[in-house]
């Protein structure tokens, strides 16, 4: 495909590494520093400590408290990184670290709120978008905290006291390697969203004019490509935000990638887990928009 149709595919990989240089870079890397310097430097506790009654409900322990933070905040694939980068250091215990990886990863805020809402027909409201992404984390946590088996909170205090023993161990690393390494994950990012980008350019040229499933195809492949389509679609507004909130809940084979090549260095964690627990969310975002839009 690539050497019989060479002008879609440039086009498919200018358009992924646009949207890498225009929304992704400047959003995403910012925070990346931020998070890898505010563990670096051992200020973990001080950013989740105004909010540990919420963690604590989650069964999260100090540490696994911030990887939660950070993939909320942050985006694919910041939740999953920072959690498999924890369990190396042995700051977490595997179960932990497991169960993170089926709540951490996440369309960002500054995503949803940049690039998704502005796409969004007047006939969908975003607070409820925002609602559906969110909320069935609640649900998804309990499922894996029980299938993990992860203890209460109060049970954590000698295993993450031992933990911190094993953490001191660590030589903290320079601004310029935290740097260096944010600069090869987001690297990464650019690369996965140029090959995803490719192959939903041939996927939008050789599928049947007007046919109603493309959105769909393009969101499962890419999901700020699917996202776009769908909002040029003209499919009604329920099926446009149920498929809008699944893409973003999701995050496409690209964002599978993404996760995969930041995990993939720890053999205690599995794609194929993450891929089940991103199901699982999709199902459930998407049938909670879908009972409110109904329920109006």
């Amino acid at each position: 495909l690539l050497l019989f149709y060479p002008a879609l595919a440039l086009r498919g990989a200018k358009a992924g590494l646009l949207l890498w240089f225009n929304t992704v870079l400047p959003t995403l890397l910012p925070f990346m520093l931020c998070s890898s310097s505010i563990v670096a430097f051992g200020a973990v506790p001080a950013v989740t400590r105004p909010l540990s009654p919420l963690f604590s409900l989650l069964s999260l322990s100090e540490n696994g408290s911030y990887a939660l933070m950070a993939g909320v905040l942050c985006g694919y694939p910041m939740g999953p990184k920072t959690a498999a980068d924890f369990l190396s250091e042995g700051k977490i215990s595997a179960a932990e670290a497991r169960y993170l990886l089926a709540i951490s990863a996440w369309p960002s805020p500054m995503f949803l709120a940049g690039y998704l809402a502005s796409l969004l027909s007047p006939g969908i409201s975003f607070p409820k978008v925002l609602l559906c992404v969110y909320l069935p984390a609640l649900l998804t946590a309990a499922l894996a905290r029980a299938v993990y088996r992860v203890p209460k909170s109060k049970k954590r205090k000698q295993s993450q006291s031992q933990a911190v023993k094993t953490s001191e161990q660590i030589i903290s690393p320079s601004f310029d390697e935290i740097l260096m390494d944010c600069l090869e994950i987001i690297s990464k990012i650019g690369g996965y969203l140029m090959i995803f980008s490719i192959l939903a350019a041939f996927v939008t040229a050789f599928s049947p004019e007007g046919f109603f499933l493309r959105p769909y195809f393009l969101g499962l492949i890419e999901m700020t490509t699917g996202i776009r389509e769908m909002a040029s679609s003209g499919l009604s507004p329920l099926l446009m935000g149920a498929g809008m909130v699944g893409a973003a809940v999701f995050g496409g084979l690209s964002g599978i990638f993404q996760v995969s090549a930041v995990i993939q260095k720890n053999a205690g964690l599995s794609i194929r887990h993450y891929v089940l627990w991103k199901l699982v969310h999709l199902l459930l975002s998407t049938s909670l928009f879908i009972l409110l839009s109904l329920a109006e």
